[in-house]
């Protein structure tokens, strides 16, 4: 799939809400890295993609939230955006909502849970409750441990709510 760079460093700063000499420190050790780079003169442009946006939101969220090191959460997102950049990222009515990832030593994968997205919902609040039940307990996780059946560790990351405040405020740079 076609996921175009178009987003600056400042873009991206305001859309994931990290600091810029917290993005740097993450650039120069490597854990995230744009789409493109752009030679403007004696400068380097560095662009990236919506694509990316999300992967540098997750990446934050595993640090953040998941509590992981940097080091975990990029080989987290570096499988994950190997893979999702032949996935469509926004289908009409069918969303990412959840991202399960495994990891087996030092080897990560990750297994997308898509479902309708709960604005279509009659009761969001219902759906909500029955989705997070289902990527827990559902057919879907069953599936992926028969896949990686040693698997060490498995996080569950709520990627509708990164995608979804991203989206909101790329919408906003427009």
């Amino acid at each position: 799939m076609d996921h175009p760079a178009k987003y600056t460093i400042g873009d991206i700063l305001k859309a994931v809400d990290v600091e810029r000499e917290r993005f740097k420190e993450w650039t120069m050790k490597g854990f995230i890295e744009s789409s493109e780079k752009v030679r403007q003169g004696k400068r380097i442009l560095h662009l990236y993609s919506q694509l990316d946006a999300y992967c540098i939101g997750l990446f934050k969220h595993l640090i953040e939230k998941a509590g992981l090191s940097r080091a975990s959460s990029a080989a987290f997102c570096r499988t994950w955006k190997k893979e999702a950049k032949e996935l469509p990222l926004n289908l009409p009515g069918i969303m990412w909502n959840f991202l399960v990832f495994y990891r087996r030593g030092d080897e990560f994968f990750w297994h997308q849970l898509v479902n309708l997205h709960p604005h279509l919902a009659d009761d969001e609040e219902e759906w909500w409750d029955r989705e997070l039940e289902r990527a827990l307990l559902g057919t879907e996780i069953q599936e992926a441990i028969k896949k990686y059946p040693d698997f060490d560790n498995i996080i569950v990351v709520n990627f509708a709510k990164i995608r979804d405040g991203i989206n909101e405020r790329l919408k906003k740079l427009e």
